[in-house]
């Protein structure tokens, strides 16, 4: 099917003002069916007149400006990717050359058939293993930057939870992670390193706002996203971006939950909504957790639930 040529009345222009997001509502158009406001001529146009009798829903400016960064950031996740899809191409287009042409060789040649002269190929140095401590660093770094602002700091209680999220992710066990009366909680990171790293390094600030207290981007923000992509893909991004509008109460469920359900199956006990009841209300620090809506049966089978969608079965 032909796709038809849009026009659009180059007199037409329309001043955004507070409390509107320029960059929210180019995302709004860009899902809006404009064929539907075909001209009667049968010519795909769009006029001031046509743009401006378009309805749309609105929220309050900072959940505009908060949804528009959020695709924002994985319109810039996209572009890194189809960056590495350029480069591989290119790398594959050398080495196509290298290989067709005889310069590398893949076999030991037959000593019946004449070899192209070979080019040695120097082995890539050995990769630099990093230390848990900087590893903390940056992914406190990569959360300062996507969760933390002037306004709103990333708090502690907060970004706990996200950092033991985020290495039930990436390593398939949360280490080091004590049940305290907020969910897990390691001293480790705040004491042991990974924090201070992140202060001195520059990758994370501190915040004292008269309101809240927490940490937002440093200067050198950048270097620490570096490492993390280096370290677990550009994709890591887009995986904590489902948390960008999760309230910190119900990510303190889901990791509780979570960490619960670990205990469980590592006791070898099959995972119900009652077995994690019976383990939160066993433990001193967690049992008053149950006395919290945020607690109840349904919650926590939704916790269970959104668990296994993140981190499988086991």
């Amino acid at each position: 099917m032909e796709v038809p040529f849009w026009t659009v009345d180059t007199l037409f222009y329309s001043e955004i003002k507070a409390p509107n997001s320029a960059k929210f509502l180019y995302y709004w158009f860009c899902l809006i069916d404009w064929m539907q406001y075909n001209e009667a001529s049968g010519v795909p146009s769009l006029n001031a007149r046509t743009i401006e009798s378009v309805e749309i829903v609105c929220p309050e400016q900072e959940e505009q400006t908060a949804i528009a960064q959020v695709l924002a950031d994985m319109d810039a996740d996209i572009a890194a990717v189809e960056t590495r899809l350029t480069k591989a191409r290119a790398i594959k287009q050398g080495m196509m050359q290298e290989l067709l042409t005889g310069r590398i060789r893949l076999l030991s040649p037959s000593a019946t058939v004449l070899p192209f002269p070979a080019t040695p190929v120097e082995p890539p140095p050995p990769a630099r293993p990093h230390n848990v401590q900087f590893e903390e660093a940056a992914l406190l770094g990569m959360l300062a930057g996507m969760f933390g602002s002037e306004k709103f700091p990333l708090a502690r209680v907060r970004r706990t939870k996200l950092l033991y999220l985020l290495h039930r992710r990436n390593e398939g066990i949360a280490e080091g992670y004590l049940k305290k009366a907020a969910g897990p909680y390691n001293h480790k990171t705040r004491y042991e390193g990974g924090e201070g790293i992140a202060l001195k390094r520059g990758y994370v600030r501190s915040v004292h706002n008269g309101q809240y207290e927490g940490l937002m981007a440093g200067a050198k923000l950048a270097e620490a996203e570096a490492y993390v992509e280096k370290w677990h893909g550009p994709e890591l991004r887009t995986w904590l971006a489902q948390f960008h509008y999760e309230k910190t109460e119900a990510l303190e469920l889901l990791a509780t939950v979570d960490m619960a359900m670990v205990e469980i199956r590592r006791s070898g006990r099959q995972v119900s909504v009652d077995a994690v009841r019976q383990l939160i209300a066993a433990d001193p620090e967690w049992r008053r957790k149950l006395e919290r809506e945020i607690f109840s049966d349904a919650h926590i089978a939704q916790a269970i639930a959104r668990s296994v969608d993140l981190f499988g079965e086991a």
